[in-house]
């Protein structure tokens, strides 16, 4: 039987050839290993679902059985009702892995954890006449409605432990507490945003804003006692390209838009067949669809925005930088040409914060975010990585070459007179990339240079002391 047909209730994947990408050990494990048991999000659409039949469906399940297919296991879903249980079966041992999860340190005393198997963005869904969410330390005692069990809500708990958390079982509950203002905000995944406002038709809402480093890194959790079978499913998330994520991912959200573009037409020759024979309320109609229509094309158009850059600054966010990190160094491992990276921090930035307030704190790091834009070059990405940290990638550049550029930006920042009136100064560090090398491991160069940048006084730039 082939991958993601059904055997009995449930899908099990028939396995493939994995020679290429595992050692000896690990193709003896999965040939000795038979069926793989897995617990997943029954109700997380369009990430991961058990449709009617209790076979698995959605993004998640389609990377997931590319991974099998890549390595040769046959899996097989163990059905829960909800995330909570899910998250249960697997401490008492009931499936050998969990599919696409966040990492956590409460998480990680039974499960370790693979690379990510997908990347997206948290953001803050509220009614249309909320206002928009900077961050939320800034709306103390208000009601946010979460499912219960995920990551976001360990992060809401310990990071605004003055918020009112409202757990529901489903994503449509916490939605439906927003739009009857029995909750003021929900914060979810931006495509399971997008899936669910298209497709329930939650017009009264909107996008308002996303909290700083709450992005989701959806990872496959393994047992601990099973470090094989983390190896081999590690190896399939691995192989996985940004080509191949981004096609699944799209065929997703195509067949959301089918399933919108469906329903409105299912609903809208009723209506004008009502509508001829009623003709004092054609005007009404009319107008209503208008309205539909364009709250659907600025929610797409916000999405779009929402998705790739930092809602204070405008630039990239790190999510993007993730995905311009892995283009950039394919291109750079094809053509043969250096590829550099800069770290940038403001020096001293808790202090700004703290004696001019975080309104100005905000208000520079606008302002040196529009400064690098403007003095870097056409060709370089530059993004806002969390908090005061900016990163900025060059094209074509060795590491010598990102210095000056660097170094010019530096002492821009520096030059600058700045709105609150006070000199605002940066601290770099440079690496160059060597073909082969992950985001991680460049940053932890760049980052220990930058460390140095800090450490020698501040207002400086440093390049990676290991030579290329």
């Amino acid at each position: 039987m082939s991958a993601g047909l059904v055997m009995g209730a449930h899908p099990l994947w028939a396995k493939g050839e994995g020679e290429n990408l595992l050692d000896q050990a690990q193709r003896d494990y999965v040939a000795s290993r038979g069926v793989v048991r897995y617990c997943v999000d029954p109700d997380w659409a369009p990430f991961e679902y058990i449709d009617a039949g209790g076979a698995h469906r959605g993004i998640g399940a389609d990377l997931l059985r590319l991974v099998a297919d890549r390595v040769g296991l046959t899996l097989e879903v163990h059905p829960t009702t909800t995330w909570e249980g899910a998250l249960e079966a697997s401490q008492r041992g009931d499936c050998a892995f969990l599919s696409l999860l966040n990492r956590t340190p409460a998480r990680e005393s039974w499960l370790r954890f693979t690379e990510p198997l997908l990347i997206d963005e948290n953001v803050i869904i509220t009614r249309e006449d909320h206002p928009y969410v900077v961050s939320l330390d800034r709306f103390d005692g208000e009601r946010l409605a979460i499912p219960a069990g995920t990551a976001v809500e360990e992060w809401v708990r310990r990071d605004f432990p003055r918020l009112q958390l409202i757990l529901t079982q489903t994503e449509n509950e916490a939605f439906q507490l927003v739009s009857d203002r029995r909750a003021d905000m929900t914060i979810r995944s931006l495509i399971v945003a997008a899936y669910t406002i298209r497709k329930d038709g939650w017009f009264n809402l909107r996008i308002s804003g996303m909290q700083a480093d709450y992005v989701n890194h959806l990872r496959i959790g393994v047992h601990l006692d099973d470090p094989l079978l983390h190896a081999v499913l590690d190896a399939g998330v691995r192989s996985i390209t940004h080509s191949e994520r981004e096609a699944i991912i799209n065929r997703h959200i195509n067949v959301v838009r089918h399933e919108v573009e469906v329903i409105e037409k299912s609903i809208f020759w009723p209506l004008l067949g009502v509508l001829l024979v009623v003709l004092l309320t054609s005007g009404f109609w009319i107008l209503r669809q208008r309205t539909l229509n364009r709250r659907l094309s600025q929610l797409n158009l916000l999405l779009e925005k929402a998705a790739t850059t930092d809602p204070l600054t405008g630039i990239h966010n790190r999510a993007r930088l993730m995905l311009c990190f892995e283009e950039d160094s394919l291109r750079a491992q094809r053509s043969g040409r250096p590829y550099s990276l800069a770290l940038f921090d403001i020096d001293h930035f808790k202090r700004i914060n703290d004696t001019c307030g975080h309104v100005v704190g905000d208000q520079v790091l606008r302002e040196v975010a529009d400064l690098m834009a403007r003095k870097g070059r056409g060709s370089d990405r530059l993004g806002r990585w969390g908090g005061e940290e900016f990163m900025m990638l060059f094209h074509d550049s060795d590491v010598q070459a990102a210095m000056e550029a660097t170094e010019r930006i530096r002492a821009d920042v520096a030059a600058h007179a700045f709105s609150h009136g006070e000199q605002v100064t940066i601290s770099a560090g440079v690496a160059q990339w060597r073909p082969g090398e992950t985001l991680v491991q460049l940053m932890e160069r760049a980052d220990k240079a930058l460390y140095r940048a800090k450490d020698e006084g501040r207002n400086r730039v440093c390049r990676d002391a290991i030579p290329v």
